[in-house]
C-alpha cells in the first residue's frame, strides 16, 4: 500500500519547516534550478537551465531535464523529447514544467526525488526535489485495479491531484483506463461492506468492488490516453475533519470493465 501525505515524521518535519526555495547546481556551463523546493503536493515544478558560459551551447533536445526518479524507488517520469539540437546562447534558458504526474499520468507520492539534467559538457547532473506531504488530511491507496490501458502495462489507477481539506475542490484522477470510453467514480463511507455485502466483492475477471456505492458521480468519458478527471467539492464543515471517504473508479462497459485501486481520503 502506498501512503500519500503521511510519510515518515522526518520527511514531514523537513517539508513543513523548510521554506520553498530554488535548488541549484552548476552543471557544465549551465546553472540548473528547480523551484519551488520543497514543492507543495500536486503543484507544478519548474526546472530551468541557464547558460552562464560565454558561448552558445547545443542541447540535444528542447527539454530541460531527462528524467525524474523517486530516491530509492527508480524512474517516475521521463519526458518525450525530440532529438532536435537546441541552441542556448549565453544568458539563455531552457525551461520545463513538471506537473507531478508520472509516466502513467497518475499523481506521484510525496517524497524525495532526483531530477537528471544532461548538458553536452559537464553532465549528467542531479538536482534534489522534495514533494511535501499534505499540511492536513491524508490520502492512501488500497487494493489494485484490473485490466490494462494503453499508456502503461499496468491496471488503471485512481489518485488525487490535491489535498483533501474542508472547503476545497479536489480532482480525482482515473489514469490508464480504457480509451474514449465511459468512466465512473464511486464514493462511499466504507471499504469493508455495502448493503451487508462484504468488501472487496469479486466482479470476475480479476476485478473487485472495493468501496460502498453510496454516491456515483456523473458519468464522463476517458480521453485518448484513458484518463478521466472528477472534481469533488468538500464542504467547509469543521465536523468533516478526520472523516474518511473511500473512492474507486472504473472505465469501459459491464462486459469489458477496467477497475482502479481504492483510494482513502481522510479530510483535514
Amino acid at each position: 500500500m502506498r501512503n500519500r501525505c503521511s510519510w515518515s515524521l522526518s520527511l514531514v518535519v523537513l517539508a513543513l519547516s523548510a521554506p520553498a526555495v530554488r535548488a541549484q547546481t552548476a552543471c557544465g556551463n549551465f546553472l540548473a534550478t528547480v523551484a519551488p523546493n520543497p514543492a507543495p503536493y500536486g503543484q507544478p515544478v519548474t526546472v530551468t537551465l541557464t547558460n552562464v558560459g560565454g558561448t552558445t551551447e547545443l542541447m540535444p533536445s528542447p527539454c530541460a531535464f531527462e528524467s525524474i526518479d523517486l530516491v530509492g524507488g527508480g524512474p517516475v517520469f521521463t519526458p518525450a523529447c525530440l532529438a532536435v539540437l537546441t541552441p542556448v546562447p549565453p544568458g539563455g534558458q531552457l525551461v520545463q514544467v513538471w506537473d507531478q504526474k508520472g509516466n502513467c499520468e497518475d499523481q506521484v507520492d510525496p517524497g524525495l526525488y532526483s531530477i537528471t539534467v544532461n548538458p553536452p559538457v559537464g553532465g549528467p547532473c542531479s538536482l534534489p526535489l522534495t514533494i511535501s506531504p499534505c499540511p492536513s488530511g491524508s490520502i492512501s491507496t488500497f487494493g489494485t485495479g484490473c485490466n490494462s490501458g494503453i499508456v502503461c502495462f499496468s491496471p488503471p489507477s485512481l489518485t488525487a491531484d490535491d489535498c483533501p481539506q474542508i472547503g476545497a475542490t479536489i480532482t480525482l484522477r482515473v489514469a490508464n483506463g480504457f480509451v474514449t470510453s465511459p468512466a465512473l467514480l464511486a464514493l462511499g463511507v466504507s471499504n469493508t461492506s455495502w448493503l451487508g455485502i462484504p468488501l472487496p466483492f469479486d466482479l470476475g475477471s480479476g476485478c473487485f468492488l472495493r468501496v460502498s456505492l453510496d454516491v456515483l458521480l456523473p458519468t464522463t468519458a476517458t480521453n485518448e490516453t484513458g484518463r478521466a478527471l472528477f472534481p469533488v467539492q468538500i464542504p467547509a464543515d469543521p465536523l468533516l475533519v478526520g472523516q474518511t471517504v473511500y473512492a474507486q473508479g472504473a472505465t469501459g462497459t459491464a462486459s469489458n470493465l477496467a477497475v482502479t485501486n481504492g483510494l482513502a481520503l481522510t479530510i483535514g
